[in-house]
């Protein structure tokens, strides 16, 4: 057993382990350079891993014009950052930033003097109709405070959101309309506060359901239609419970959701979530083999 050095759990470094590390272990001219075991635990190792994808919304000045504008860069950042309509502008071409490798310095040292002093685009976006505060975005229309998304309109505070409209609060979501509060849903139109729901409509407090319509505090249903609590109800029982349930009041919403949330404490959630694969291993993956 090992402490993680980040943040001290004991973890196990296993002999197949080392004999994997071993194995991958690269081997340059006749010399193996044997990869070390871990000194991390696998959360931590996961959480390094994944920290290349931190970002935020920051605001800055485009280097070309001075005009304020929202960046992926921090505006502490010495860099060369131009807005989208500088950056696309047919009066430069990037060849003037051009420069002679020095031999006798190293490498990484000279390309990231180069990477620091040529423009980026400030936030990564273009291409977009009315969607001045948003990044890593293409082809959107009137979107707000969302990173990550393409081919939307009406979209506000999310990730990563594709082709869809009327999203709000939304992470990863695709193909989907007039969502809210939603993660992992995939052709979804008139869902509410739901988690991994794919090809379903006008839903609300769903977790885990395919292919379902009219559900109101469900999970792990397929095929369903007009249920309550994983309970086949009739329209009538079914639109009187979700006109109360939409009444207006924050504090029958706010009752909802604790109660959502304890009915969900009884029910198992899949260890890994595939759709349409074949031979796959991990978790979030569709439609591979």
């Amino acid at each position: 057993m090992a402490d993680c050095k980040q943040c001290g759990t004991a973890f196990e470094v296993t002999d197949d382990d080392l004999k994997f590390y071993d194995k991958v272990s690269p081997i340059f001219n006749g010399k193996k350079y044997q990869i070390p075991p871990p000194t991390y635990c696998s959360e931590c190792r996961q959480k390094r891993r994944m920290a290349w994808r931190g970002k935020d919304y920051f605001f800055r000045p485009c280097s070309k014009t001075g005009k304020q504008c929202i960046s992926i860069y921090p505006p502490d950042e010495e860099m060369v950052a131009y807005s989208a309509d500088a950056f696309y502008a047919s009066d430069w071409t990037g060849l003037e930033f051009g420069r002679d490798f020095d031999f006798n310095r190293p490498f990484f040292e000279q390309f990231f003097e180069f990477w620091y002093s040529t423009p980026k685009q400030i936030a990564n976006a273009y291409n977009n109709e009315n969607c001045d505060y948003i990044i890593n975005a293409h082809r959107n229309k009137s979107c707000y405070l969302v990173d990550e998304i393409d081919v939307s309109r009406d979209c506000y505070y999310g990730y990563n959101i594709q082709h869809c409209e009327s999203v709000i609060k939304g992470f990863y979501a695709r193909k989907s309309q007039f969502c809210y509060e939603v993660s992992q849903v995939d052709n979804c139109y008139e869902v509410f506060f739901g988690h991994n729901i794919y090809h379903s409509s006008n839903c609300a407090f769903v977790r885990n359901c395919r292919n379902c319509n009219h559900c109101l505090f469900c999970t792990n249903l397929r095929e369903a239609d007009y249920h309550i609590f994983n309970k086949r109800v009739s329209k009538e029982e079914f639109e009187k419970a979700w006109t109360h349930v939409f009444s207006g009041s924050d504090e029958i919403l706010e009752e909802c959701k604790a109660k959502y949330a304890e009915f969900l404490k009884s029910h198992p959630v899949p260890a890994v979530i595939q759709i349409n694969t074949e031979d796959c291993t991990g978790d979030q993956i569709a439609d591979s083999r």
